[in-house]
């Protein structure tokens, strides 16, 4: 499994979505992965005179600012650019592709994307993109899964990869677009979403260890600090049970923290 996060900055995102999935939200945002707390974004909200959100950039680097509401349709402004999530184009695919591959640096990743594509586990409606100034820069992708409950199968997704432009790394587009894709999903049908990857990364964007709410990992190779989920609106105490990949996991051996971990 390609995993994201054991060097990535803290990013506290409560969001705000759009018919457009764009954001509007206040940030406050540490380069280098320092952590954040809740009662520092507490102190640092606000409202404007209007009423409006305020919206805060708090970061080491020196070109780091403090903005108001924009006039790109609620985009958050950071490091100097304007972010929008958006679903991925059906012509933009080879595009994206060669993003994943660039930004884990392995190219097993483009033969994953193409068999997930390729597969039943494929939702054109679960590939959410980040654009700034209109340039393609982060993939955070959703497909679709099993959870083996007691009872029945119940459909679930699984968050893999999550991918960013390795010149826009370390200035929260990946922790942007998983906090905000999220958000999107609670108006899906299915009831959990899991993800493999670095526990500090992840639990800073709402997930939990999964194994404590009741769910088995697809392979003993994955740690159980790793194994982590979040349980959307459709969720239900009955579901637990173990998750079970779709195909392409397991034929390209992307389980488990081997290649990346």
């Amino acid at each position: 499994m390609m995993w994201i996060g054991s060097h990535a900055p803290s990013f506290l995102l409560p969001w705000s979505v759009t018919d457009t999935l764009r954001f509007s939200t206040h940030v406050e945002l540490r380069a280098e992965g320092k952590a954040t707390s809740p009662a520092a974004a507490a102190r640092a909200t606000g409202r404007s005179s209007s009423g409006q959100s305020r919206h805060v950039v708090r970061s080491n680097a020196a070109n780091a600012r403090s903005v108001g509401d924009t006039s790109t349709g609620g985009s958050v402004l950071a490091y100097g650019f304007a972010m929008e999530m958006r679903l991925m184009r059906p012509n933009e695919y080879g595009t994206v592709r060669k993003l994943c591959v660039s930004s884990f640096g392995d190219p097993s990743i483009g033969q994953l994307l193409d068999g997930l594509r390729a597969s039943w586990a494929w939702d054109d409606a679960l590939s959410f993109v980040a654009c700034v100034a209109g340039e393609l820069v982060g993939q955070a992708l959703y497909t679709h899964a099993f959870l083996d409950t007691p009872s029945r199968l119940v459909d679930a997704l699984v968050l893999s990869p999550v991918a960013v432009l390795p010149s826009r790394q370390r200035q929260g587009i990946g922790a942007a677009l998983v906090k905000m894709s999220l958000e999107a999903l609670s108006e899906r049908p299915e009831p959990l979403v899991f993800v493999e990857g670095d526990s500090d990364y992840y639990q800073r964007l709402g997930f939990e260890q999964a194994s404590g709410l009741g769910f088995e990992a697809p392979s003993a190779r994955i740690p159980d600090s790793a194994f982590m989920a979040v349980r959307l609106p459709r969720y239900e105490q009955w579901m637990t049970g173990r998750l079970v990949y779709s195909d392409p996991f397991w034929r390209n051996d992307a389980v488990g923290p081997g290649r990346d971990g």
